[in-house]
Formats: C-alpha cells, sequence, structure tokens
C-alpha cells in the first residue's frame, strides 16, 4: 500500500513537472508568435534583426541575428568593454586623465566638440560621456588611448567574429574607402550578457559598466513604451539603420538586442518601442 502511495505521489510529480514545463513552452511559443505577428505587418523594404534572451540563459526569441550591420554608435559598447580590460590589466587608472586636443573633436552627437582644447579629462569620464551622451569625441580619444586593433582582438578572444572596427568615428575618408564599424543583434546582446554575468574585465568594472548604461539618455527605443524600470542600454543610428540593446531589469531580467533597417528614426524607435514593449508584457 505504501509503495502504491509513493507510485502515486511520483506519478503527481511527473505530471506536474511536464505541465510545469509544457507551460513554459507554450509561453516562449506565445511571445514568438505574438513578436512574429507583429513584425509580419512591416512593409517589404523594412528588416529587423532581433535577439532575446533570459538572463537565465534561455533564448526566447530570435530573428535575423547573426546578419553582419553598420553597428553605428553600439559599436561604443566594445570601445567601453576594452578600456575596462585594459584597466584589469593596470595598463592605466579609471582616474587618469586625457588632454583634449583640437585634432580630437569631431562632429555629431557629444557636448566634448564644443569645449575648449586642453580641458584634462578622467578616462572614467570620457566612458561616461561616450555612453550616456554617445560623444563621439570622447569615442575617439578612447579608441585612440586603447588601440583599434586591441579592441577586434579582444572581440575576438570574447568569440565573437562579427564585431569589429574599421575606422574612427566620423571618419569620411575611411568610410568613403568602404571601410565601417560592425556587429550583429545577437554579438551585441553577448556582450551585454558577459557584462551582466561578470565575464569581462572584474565584477567590479561590470558594475561600473553597467550604472553607465543606465544613464544613457537617449530614451526613444526600448524604454518608449516601458513602464519604469531599470534599463542598462546603448542606441546606435547610422544611414537608414537604427539600433537599440539593452538589459531590461524586470523580476526575471532579459537581454534585447534590435535593429530596424529601411526606415526613418522616428518609425524605427516606435517599432523598437513595441517589440521591447510585447516582450515586457510576457517575460516582466
Amino acid at each position: 500500500m505504501l509503495n502504491k502511495k509513493k507510485i502515486n505521489i511520483f506519478a503527481l510529480f511527473i505530471l506536474f513537472f511536464i505541465g510545469f514545463s509544457q507551460a513554459g513552452f507554450a509561453l516562449t511559443d506565445t511571445l514568438g508568435n505574438s513578436l512574429n505577428t507583429y513584425i509580419s505587418k512591416f512593409p517589404a523594404k523594412t528588416n529587423v534583426y532581433i535577439y532575446l534572451e533570459s538572463t537565465n540563459n534561455k533564448t526566447v526569441f530570435k530573428k535575423n541575428e547573426n546578419k553582419i550591420l553598420s553597428a553605428a554608435s553600439i559599436i561604443k559598447i566594445p570601445v567601453m568593454i576594452e578600456v575596462m580590460e585594459q584597466v584589469k590589466e593596470k595598463k592605466f587608472k579609471l582616474l587618469d586623465k586625457i588632454t583634449l586636443s583640437e585634432k580630437d573633436k569631431v562632429s555629431g552627437s557629444g557636448v566634448l566638440k564644443s569645449n575648449k582644447s586642453g580641458l584634462k579629462l578622467t578616462i572614467y569620464r570620457l566612458v561616461y560621456l561616450m555612453i550616456t551622451e554617445s560623444d563621439n569625441t570622447a569615442t575617439n580619444m578612447l579608441i585612440n588611448k586603447v588601440g583599434m586593433q586591441a579592441i577586434n582582438i579582444r572581440m575576438q578572444k570574447l568569440g565573437l567574429t562579427k564585431t569589429f572596427l574599421q575606422l574612427l568615428i566620423m571618419d569620411f575618408k575611411a568610410a568613403s574607402q568602404g571601410k565601417d564599424n560592425y556587429t550583429s543583434a545577437y554579438e551585441t546582446a553577448i556582450l551585454l550578457k558577459k557584462i551582466y554575468n561578470n565575464q569581462i574585465a572584474t565584477p567590479d568594472l561590470c558594475q561600473i559598466m553597467i550604472n553607465i548604461l543606465k544613464k544613457t539618455k537617449n530614451n526613444k527605443a526600448i524604454l518608449k513604451f516601458l513602464p519604469s524600470v531599470p534599463v542598462a542600454h546603448k542606441t546606435g543610428s547610422l544611414y537608414n539603420i537604427y539600433g537599440d540593446t539593452g538589459i531590461i531589469y524586470t523580476e526575471r531580467p532579459f537581454i534585447l538586442s534590435i535593429f530596424v533597417q529601411g526606415q526613418t528614426i522616428e518609425k524605427s524607435e516606435k517599432i523598437i518601442g513595441d517589440i521591447a514593449k510585447i516582450s515586457f508584457e510576457y517575460l516582466k
């Protein structure tokens, strides 16, 4: 009799486990169906590249995630990572200073282009401006500090094959020769995942990166329709492509990397915002 009771309890446990697992897959399938339905309504000229993964390593949704794309300002995440790796290697400290020169200044986003030459800025401040303001001058100063080749080698060591730099920001001469900076939705998400899991530099430096990413000022895409939740992210736009990649800190945090090609910035922001909201509703 006792054995029969044990068998019945075990059977109930198995049924519960199967039901729970099926419910989990149903959630993922439903999210996938919702996202595919939303994406299917886009005009033919619109291309969307997505990689979404919960931080417990379960892939939830992906579409065209391995396509090599122009990284725009999202390439600033690899630059930040290399800075932190070289800080770990004690090549310099975050509080070391670099002097702004006239030749450092480039057009586009950021405030440093308007500052007087001779201004001394800590490396931390340059990283902060590069991410939160997407400052192009700060970015180039950091690339020159750590070395473009060092950044590319670091990406290779991290197992990435589609993320690499070929030019400084706003280098129109190099751009006219067909050079660009590249990444993919998958690889940008992987970089954030490595930061989240303290797999880059040191845990303290990873936390510094997270804190800076949370202060990104452009909140018109992933954060567009979300409630007040912390998001550590970076946006980027160039030509006809717009991207936003971030860690969304719900009770079950997830990483979402999206690029939209073939739309205006405003429509791209709305598309990314809609996809983030759909994902949030299923994964919060």
